[in-house]
């Protein structure tokens, strides 16, 4: 069983600015914005005059995967003090197997809820039989939220998903 952890937007959480319009580019492109500047219309992959039209209040950072970075480290450090072994993904994704850390903490169940102390933050929890099962269940859980799919269960998760889940990951 593999547990990803996931922060929506994380070079907008990594800028600060989660509760207020805010929006992330490269190369004059949207690649990261707050739930407020989707709200208003900014989609990922927008120019940047499409996005500051439909969001004219939102405060427009540069995208900087060494701040991403910086900012990620306490919350890897914080699931390294009960976690063994943890693949960074990217600055804001994290994969570790369940296994040891739910035994330590008495099942699956009270580890999770001890991660989310620990984090801080609000992020999604994915739990599956393997890493893209649970990538896949922790973006359709979104941001604060967990999806465990049943032991043995992935094929059957999976299989009902429509194709264009391949494009979200």
């Amino acid at each position: 069983r593999l547990v990803t952890v996931w922060w929506a937007q994380w070079p907008v959480v990594a800028a600060g600015a989660v509760d207020r319009p805010a929006i992330v580019l490269r190369a004059n492109r949207v690649v990261a914005c707050s739930a407020p500047a989707t709200a208003a219309g900014v989609r990922i992959g927008q120019r940047k005059r499409t996005a500051q039209r439909r969001c004219p209040a939102a405060e427009l950072f540069d995208d900087d995967p060494d701040r991403d970075a910086e900012r990620f480290e306490p919350a890897v450090r914080a699931v390294g003090e009960f976690v063994p072994l943890i693949e960074v993904v990217e600055p804001g994704w994290l994969c570790f197997d369940l296994r040891g850390p739910a035994r330590y903490f008495g099942g699956a169940a009270a580890f999770l809820a001890t991660l989310r102390v620990r984090v801080g933050t609000a992020p999604g929890i994915g739990v599956a039989d393997g890493w893209f099962a649970s990538a896949v269940a922790v973006r359709r859980a979104g941001a604060g939220a967990e999806q465990l799919v049943p032991t043995g269960e992935s094929p059957a998760y999976l299989d009902a998903l429509p194709v264009a889940w391949l494009a979200e990951l």
